[in-house]
C-alpha cells in the first residue's frame, strides 16, 4: 500500500474507535488483531478525543537500496495522554457496610423443651 492510502485507512479506524459504539467496536474487532484492537480502543482513540482528524504524519525517507523504491514512515501525532489516564478503570475499594441500630433485627431465641420420656406423656 502506498503511504497516502494507508493513511486514509488508519485514520478511518481511529475515527470509528473514537465513536465507542457497539457496532463500531465489532467492526474494528473483525478487522484487527485482539491486541491491536485493545490498544486502539483503550489507549490511542481516547487520546485523540478532542481532535477532528489528521491523526497521522507521513515522513518521507531515503529510497530503498535494492529497487530504489520511495520509502515513507507513518507517525501518530502527539495525543493527550492525560485523557488516557482518566479513562483507565481504577479498582474501587470496598468499604465496610455500616449498620445502624434501626437496621439490626433482634432475634428471639427459643428455649429448648425439656426432654421427657415417651412413657411420661399421656396420650390424649
Amino acid at each position: 500500500m502506498q503511504g497516502h492510502m494507508l493513511r486514509n485507512y488508519v485514520e478511518k479506524l481511529i475515527t470509528s474507535a473514537k465513536k465507542d459504539r457497539l457496532f463500531a467496536n465489532r467492526k474494528l474487532a473483525s478487522s484487527l488483531s485482539p491486541v491491536a484492537f485493545k490498544k486502539l480502543v483503550s489507549e490511542i482513540a481516547p487520546g485523540f478525543s478532542e481532535r477532528h482528524g489528521g491523526y497521522l504524519r507521513i515522513v518521507k525517507q531515503v529510497s530503498r537500496r535494492g529497487d530504489n523504491a520511495q520509502m515513507a514512515k507513518l507517525e501518530l501525532l502527539e495525543w493527550d495522554k492525560t485523557l488516557v489516564k482518566k479513562t483507565e478503570a481504577k479498582p474501587k475499594e470496598k468499604k465496610a457496610a455500616k449498620t445502624k441500630m434501626s437496621q439490626v433485627k433482634t432475634v428471639k431465641t427459643r428455649k429448648p423443651k425439656s426432654k421427657t420420656s415417651a412413657t411420661a406423656r399421656r396420650p390424649g
